[in-house]
């Protein structure tokens, strides 16, 4: 418990500085660096993918969805990208006499398109008006729930939610998960209106703690279901106590394409100035 809690401070300590003092480039730049893990730890960990050229492509295709989308995300240039990465996964499976199965194709493309695109949510949210504050918000949704949950889920989880998929999360965690988003939700709020003298539309930022913290444990359930399915206990080891980097970030791959869909929808009525 102590290491996880140290790995967690450091953790904290490294996203705000990224986040809030270093220039924006950095934010792509450090969603390349855990995108390359991610995908790398999904296809190592579920031996998806076997063949280098394979894993290879997988990564830097991917890589470089991140850019694009930070450089302004010429939808043609992607279907084009997509259609080639695609050919080239087929063109790899023909050749290696059928060693390659279709499943193994499947995870690369899901790996190498999915996960990219999740994080660069996070771009774009930044790059929107106010996004220097609203660039937390996906954030406190996965973090703040996870945290919450699972402290919850200690002290008084009974019933159990997904036994066969996650044997340790109750909906009493659940519900303590998300009532602890809704409430890191109104606290940033009350910081934005007092300190930066934002009107905050209350009925919105509720919306989202509810609605990102729901779409953050079903993205932590999504991938307990893929290491129960390939026989996973974690991702990989890279951060002490916690696993891999998806295992920290599963829940913010969902929680994060779930806040900019919100964002948009109300269209900047979240934030404005007074």
């Amino acid at each position: 418990m102590f290491v996880r809690i140290i790995s967690g401070v450091i953790a904290v300590a490294l996203l705000f500085c990224i986040l809030y003092l270093c220039p924006v480039w950095a934010i792509p730049l450090a969603l390349m660096v855990l995108n390359v893990i991610a995908v790398h730890e999904f296809l190592a960990a579920t031996k998806f993918v076997k063949n280098r050229a394979m894993l290879i492509a997988a990564v830097v295709f991917s890589t470089l969805v991140i850019p694009w989308v930070y450089r302004g995300a010429d939808y043609t240039a992607a279907n084009i990208a997509v259609f080639l990465f695609a050919a080239f996964l087929f063109a790899l499976a023909l050749g290696s006499q059928r060693q390659v199965t279709l499943e193994q194709i499947g995870g690369a493309f899901f790996a190498a398109i999915f996960i990219p695109l999740a994080f660069s949510s996070i771009i774009r949210i930044r790059l929107a008006e106010h996004g220097i504050y609203l660039i937390l918000l996906p954030f406190i949704c996965a973090y703040m729930t996870d945290t919450c949950a699972y402290f919850t889920g200690i002290f008084l989880g009974r019933t159990k939610m997904a036994p066969g998929i996650s044997p340790k999360k109750s909906w009493e965690g659940s519900v303590g998960g998300m009532a602890g988003c809704v409430a890191g939700m109104f606290l940033y709020g009350l910081l934005l209106n007092l300190a930066f003298r934002f009107a905050v539309n209350w009925a919105i930022l509720a919306f989202v703690g509810v609605f990102g913290s729901a779409a953050a444990q079903f993205g932590d359930l999504c991938f307990s279901y893929i290491k129960r399915q390939f026989g996973i206990k974690d991702y990989g080891r890279i951060i002490p106590g916690h696993g891999g980097v998806l295992d920290r970030c599963d829940s913010l791959l969902f929680a994060a394409p779930t806040v900019e869909l919100i964002l948009t929808i109300t269209g900047g009525l979240l934030l404005t100035v007074t």
